[in-house]
């Protein structure tokens, strides 16, 4: 099963990886820290000595500009929104090719009666495997963070923001 990694332990990583102050003479960028050009730094506010940088700053600067002004935490809530509706669209679309199969189909009682079994049955599991995919989603993906949890002492339930949506 892929793992879904967060964007604050990718930003993490970067800054890790990148390491604290350099200032190599063979870069044209110049002095940077965390990965984090002087112009960047500079650009987004910060005034003091670029080896000074804090590791905080470096990091709301990538979350700022490489992750949230080109709009990247916004393309997995759309990509939910337009399965959620391909879904809904299909489930739409088998209800009418139901009802046309029994207008149109010239069936026996029988017939009919063994079409919509046949369709309800497998309409609710699509309808079913809908709500637990969403239910997936809303507990632990990219739509929000709900922690559930239930245990023979009873049952807990928490809500929490995704970390791009708090103040």
């Amino acid at each position: 099963m892929e793992q879904v990694v967060d964007v604050d332990q990718l930003i993490d990583a970067l800054v890790e990886r990148e390491g604290g102050y350099v200032n190599n003479a063979a870069d044209k960028g110049g002095p940077t820290c965390f990965g984090i050009t002087e112009a960047v730094a500079r650009a987004q506010g910060y005034r003091g000595a670029m080896r000074e940088l804090p590791r905080e700053d470096a990091v709301a600067i990538y979350r700022r500009l490489y992750w949230l002004r080109p709009g990247f935490d916004q393309v997995a809530k759309r990509i939910y929104g337009l399965l959620a509706a391909a879904a809904g669209m299909f489930c739409g679309l088998c209800a009418l090719a139901m009802i046309a199969l029994l207008m149109w189909g010239g069936w026996s009682k029988a017939e009919e009666h063994s079409i919509v079994v046949i369709f309800g049955w497998s309409l609710g599991g699509f309808i079913a495997a809908m709500v637990a995919v969403i239910v997936g989603l809303l507990a632990g993906g990219p739509v929000g963070r709900f922690k559930l949890s239930a245990t023979r002492e009873g049952a807990e339930f928490e809500a929490d923001a995704p970390a791009g949506d708090q103040p």
